[in-house]
């Protein structure tokens, strides 16, 4: 559409153009009185003195009777340049009419007309190489009349057209097969005439009908049409030639408009626009290669043009099918779209600032995408949406009302399978902001939904399900700093059933297996904020472990999971978590708290507990760590778990039921005893009360802002210790210090030792002291239903000093005895050497079965005494040492 300052300059250039037609045909009416011959010859002459070079005007015929005339072929040339053509012409005038200042032609037949405009850099035009005139038309005289042409009817066919405009690239071709029209007047200047056209214009087959009238103040066109076999590389001649690379894939234009053009240049249109293309296929550097099929693109409403243009309608774009490939990088099919705008208005004003609206709605269906990952998309719908959008000085202002979107059967695949059923997106408000430099900047406030989510491993294996997953009241932007920054007041998850194995923890803990030596990239900044995460009662972890024999698999039912103050961009602000569940169904678990995970050092405040947590669970894990079965049992925890920038002070309450353990073999059961400092049966049985419990206090402490500090490492120590320590705490309990003093002695490693039950030399009696503390040592027995001890009989070097001297007294005695009642020996006192070697051995035998009375008497005498059943009082092997310096005994261990 001209803008208005072309217009006049445009219709004085049809005005030349007019006049010098009408000059020739004022050559031809004036001879008219003459024969052909001579019409032609005085024809030929004046076009001679225009410059040029007739051919075919012997063709000229004149009937003057029919007021017509007749020419063909004729071509008019000018040294070199491109000769214009004519097949044939056909004129029938209304000579009369030339009283009234009317040329009225009655009709005009044109056929084979070929003409080349071409419009240079400077903006001159040449007609078949011939430079057309560009001064300004004459002005009329004040008073005088103009003369007015009108049109019964014209026919132009068989006839070819071309125009180049070289500053603007463009070209154009143009080949008509039939131009007519009708009833065209400038006497009747608000009466429309009508026109038809047939052709093509750069090999696209045009059709065009309608009405005119061009010679009224307001130039009113009403237009319907095709063009059909558009191609990308026909239509770029007339738009300029752009970079697309090669081209494929045609498509068709119908319209029916009506556009009105008043003489101050503000025009506008109505009517109705559809763009057609099937087959299409772009490919370029940047953008890659694209194809669609199926599309079509529709405008109905109205058009403003002039100082500021403007349009209002609706628009509906339609695709069947579409591809985008970008190599390795992109791959995305689409099955459909479609994408309508109704109350579309836009207007862009004359200092280049920008309005539009609508309400956009979109389906997408059949969405597909890989490389790196794949993503498919069955459907996905827009609607209710309202579209602001403005541009000024200022930049770009973008705002997308309250639109929702829904999809069903999402999928995205890669190391993790994710789908989900269907999902809502209901968007509050959007808000795209740009400056003149280009930066966006996205804000938005908007509610998710989704259902029916589910997750799989590369092995096919489900990772976890939800029914549902909400996030309310979501605010986000984009920009401005350069960063994503997401809030949103809660994050709800129903139904989860999340299932975790030892592979996908160590997967997920494991670093990136990429190149070490690769520099990171540098991701957009993320401030992420969630007032509250929370979890339904439906919801369970369900977590199998095959790096034991057998697996472990344990599950956690939740009854309450709340998560409040998740935010990454306050470090200083504690976020307070209170889970709650049972562990295989039948073990409570209770945590809450708070914690400062993101600061500068780690501070948190945590309490919790699990209760009766059936121990023969944890089985695999007892015999990879310790070599133990664990039969039977439950376990207790309690505690609390603080740190202070860092620093760890926790403390576990551990309570054991009914343990019963088996170990793997010998040598595991040593290990363990070795590590404990006591046979760990014995350990268990002096640990459990008569109920069977079991209580251990397990402080856990460290820094752990130090780089070697390994909590697990800090736990087995504390383990270790706490076991002794229970071991010498339960006689504390259990005993008042003035039997503690008798009964038992600390150890060097600070365990506990019984204190040995001391005997006379040479005797093997109990003496009130021993059989005292032998009712000290039923009580253990009794509190400690399934602690055994063992009795080991020590006879020393006392015991020898004694017995040896009364042996040899005797020996002594019965030898002078014996020699008294012989009468024919001497008496001597003394013992050979072989007497002596005798009673050495019989000594030796008699204090090896000392050491063994005294710890079968021990036994006996609390057997006796307290009921106490004889397999718990083992004895261990009793010995006799002449080196040792220790008091005669019976030793008492674990």
């Amino acid at each position: 559409m001209n803008a208005p300052s072309e217009r006049p300059a445009f219709r004085r250039k049809l005005s030349i153009v007019g006049g010098i037609v009408l000059g020739l045909l004022l050559i031809v009416l004036a001879l008219l009185a003459g024969a052909g011959p001579i019409a032609a010859n005085l024809a030929e002459k004046e076009l001679r003195t225009l410059g040029f070079s007739p051919k075919g005007l012997e063709t000229l015929d004149l009937d003057w009777w029919e007021r017509e005339v007749r020419f063909g072929p004729v071509a008019l040339q000018r040294k070199e340049e491109t000769p214009l053509r004519i097949e044939r012409l056909t004129l029938r005038y209304d000579l009369a009419a030339l009283w009234d200042r009317r040329l009225w032609v009655r009709s005009l037949e044109i056929g084979g007309i070929d003409l080349t405009l071409v419009r240079d850099e400077s903006g001159g035009l040449r007609l078949n190489d011939v430079v057309l005139p560009m001064g300004e038309q004459a002005p009329l005289e004040p008073d005088a009349e103009p003369w007015l042409p009108g049109l019964d009817q014209l026919v132009l066919a068989d006839s070819r057209i071309r125009f180049e405009d070289k500053a603007a690239g463009l070209k154009a071709d143009l080949r008509l097969d039939r131009v007519s029209l009708d009833k065209f007047f400038g006497w009747q200047p608000d009466q429309p005439g009508r026109f038809e056209v047939a052709g093509q214009i750069n090999d696209m087959d045009l059709n065009a009908s309608g009405t005119a009238n061009p010679f009224a103040k307001t130039l009113k066109i009403g237009t319907k049409g095709q063009l059909a076999g558009i191609t990308l590389a026909r239509l770029t001649p007339l738009v300029g030639n752009p970079d697309l690379g090669p081209q494929h894939g045609v498509g068709g234009l119908d319209w029916d408009l009506r556009i009105d053009l008043p003489a101050s240049g503000e025009g506008a249109a109505t009517g109705k626009l559809d763009l057609r293309g099937d087959k299409l296929k772009i490919s370029q550097a940047d953008l890659g290669t694209v194809s669609l099929a199926g599309v079509t693109l529709g405008f109905d409403g109205a058009a403003k043009t002039g100082s500021a243009q403007a349009i209002k309608g609706s628009m509906t774009l339609s695709v069947k099918e579409g591809q985008i490939a970008q190599g390795e990088a992109l791959n995305a099919n689409l099955g459909s779209l479609l994408l309508t705008v109704p109350d579309l208005e836009a207007t862009l004003a004359a200092d280049g600032s920008m309005r539009a609206s609508g309400k956009p709605a979109l389906t997408l269906q059949g969405l597909a995408m890989s490389q790196p990952r794949i993503a498919t998309l069955a459907e996905a719908v827009l609607e209710d949406a309202g579209l602001a959008l403005s541009r000024d000085s200022d930049g770009l202002l973008s705002v997308l009302s309250k639109p929702t979107v829904t999809w069903r059967e999402a999928v995205l695949s890669g190391d993790t399978a994710v789908k989900t059923d269907q999902g809502r997106v209901s968007v509050a408000a959007l808000q795209v902001d740009a400056d003149g430099a280009g930066a966006l900047t996205l804000r938005g406030e908007s509610n998710l939904d989704i259902q029916g989510i589910e997750a799989k491993l590369p092995d096919n294996a489900v990772l976890a399900k939800i029914t549902k997953v909400s996030l309310e009241n979501i605010l986000f932007s984009l920009g401005g700093n350069g960063g994503l920054a997401i809030q949103l007041a809660r994050l709800g998850g129903e139904g989860l059933d999340l299932s975790l194995t030892d592979k996908v923890a160590t997967m997920a803990a494991a670093p990136d297996a990429g190149d070490a030596s690769a520099p990171e990239a540098e991701g957009m900044p993320l401030s992420l904020r969630i007032d509250r995460v929370d979890l339904d009662k439906a919801s369970r972890l369900t977590f199998s472990d095959g790096s034991v024999e057998p697996p472990v698999k344990a599950q956690l039912e939740l009854e309450t999971f709340l998560l409040e103050n998740l935010s990454n961009d306050r470090p200083d602000q504690p976020l307070t978590l209170d889970l709650r569940g049972k562990i295989n169904q039948f073990a409570p678990l209770v945590v809450s708290g708070w914690a400062k995970p993101l600061g500068e050092q780690i501070s948190f405040d945590l309490t919790g507990s699990i209760e009766t947590l059936d121990l023969p669970s944890l089985s695999p894990y007892a015999a990879r760590a310790v070599g133990m079965h664990l039969d039977g049992g439950r376990l207790g925890v309690s505690g609390s778990g603080k740190a202070t920038d860092g620093q760890l002070d926790s403390k576990l309450d551990i309570a054991l039921d009914k343990l019963a353990f088996t170990p793997l073999s010998e040598e595991d059961r040593k290990k363990l005893s070795d590590q404990v400092g006591m046979p760990v049966e014995t350990v268990v049985g002096l640990l459990e009360d008569g109920n069977g419990h079991i209580s251990i206090a397990l402080p856990i402490t460290g820094n752990l802002a130090e780089p070697d500090f390994d909590l697990s490492d800090a736990i087995g120590q504390a383990v270790g210790g706490a076991v002794q320590a229970a071991a010498g705490g339960i006689f504390k309990v259990l005993f008042p210090p003035a039997a503690l003093i008798a009964l038992i002695a600390e150890s060097e490693d600070g365990g506990v030792d019984f204190k040995p039950v001391s005997f006379p030399p040479g005797q093997g009696t109990l003496t009130p002291e021993a059989l005292a503390h032998g009712d000290q040592l039923a009580l253990v027995l009794s509190e400690r239903p399934k602690l055994v001890i063992r009795l080991c009989g020590r006879a020393t070097g006392e015991d020898q000093a004694v017995v040896a001297a009364q042996a040899y007294a005797d020996a002594l005695l019965l030898k002078t005895e014996q020699a008294l009642k012989d009468k024919k020996k001497a008496v001597d006192p003394e013992l050979t050497p072989e007497e002596r070697e005798s009673l050495d051995k019989q000594i030796r035998a008699s204090l090896e079965d000392l050491a063994v009375a005294r710890a079968r008497n021990m036994k006996q005498s609390i057997i006796d005494t307290h009921a106490i059943d004889a397999a718990r009082l083992a004895e261990c092997r009793s010995l006799f040492d002449a080196k040792d310096t220790q008091a005669p005994r019976v030793e008492i261990t674990f």
